[in-house]
C-alpha cells in the first residue's frame, strides 16, 4: 500500500551526489526527463522550497517486482494525487516520479505528453535516502528483500 507522508518543503535535502548517480541509469541521456536534460539540480534546490506543501508518496517492493512495475505503481498514484490537487483548486504543482518516467516506450523531444511526464526525484538532486531517514525509514544498501520506490508533488 503506498504511504503519503507531508514534510516541509524547506526540508527536502539535496546532494549532487545523487544526481551524479544517475549517470549508472541504463536510461540515463534517453529520457527527456532525467539527467542530463532535466533541469540543474541549483534550479530544483531553489524552487522546491517555494511551494508550501510536499507530500512524499511511497511503497515497499520484493526485489521479485520488477522496477518497472513498480516505478509504474508509484508514478499512477502521483497522478492521482496531481488530479485531486487539481480539484481542489490548487495551480502550482509540481510531481516527481520514482525512476525514470515510462509515459512512452520511446521518449520524444519534445515530450508529447508533457501534464503526465515525471522527472525522478533523484534525477533533480533530491537526496532520497537522506529524505526517507528525515521519516523514520532506513533505505537499505545493498538491496536484499525489498526495496523503496519514492515519489513526491510539490504544490501551493
Amino acid at each position: 500500500m503506498i504511504e503519503r507522508w507531508m514534510v516541509a518543503p524547506a526540508t527536502v535535502p539535496f546532494s549532487l551526489k545523487a544526481r551524479a548517480a544517475c549517470r549508472s541509469c541504463r536510461r540515463y541521456g534517453k529520457k527527456m526527463t532525467c539527467p542530463p536534460y532535466a533541469e540543474p539540480v541549483e534550479y530544483y534546490q531553489k524552487l522546491l522550497p517555494q511551494y508550501r506543501f510536499c507530500a512524499v508518496l511511497f511503497d515497499v517492493f520484493p526485489v521479485s517486482v520488477c522496477g518497472e512495475e513498480s516505478s509504474l505503481k508509484i508514478a499512477e498514484k502521483v497522478q492521482e494525487v496531481v488530479s485531486s490537487l487539481r480539484e481542489e483548486g490548487y495551480y502550482f504543482i509540481l510531481p516527481f516520479g520514482a525512476g525514470s518516467c515510462k509515459v512512452c516506450k520511446n521518449c520524444e523531444n519534445p515530450c508529447p505528453f508533457p501534464e503526465k511526464a515525471l522527472t525522478p526525484l533523484e534525477g533533480a538532486g533530491v537526496d532520497v535516502v537522506e529524505l526517507m531517514a528525515g521519516l523514520g525509514i532506513t533505505l537499505q544498501f545493498p538491496v536484499r528483500d525489498f526495496y523503496y520506490r519514492v515519489g513526491a508533488v510539490f504544490y501551493g
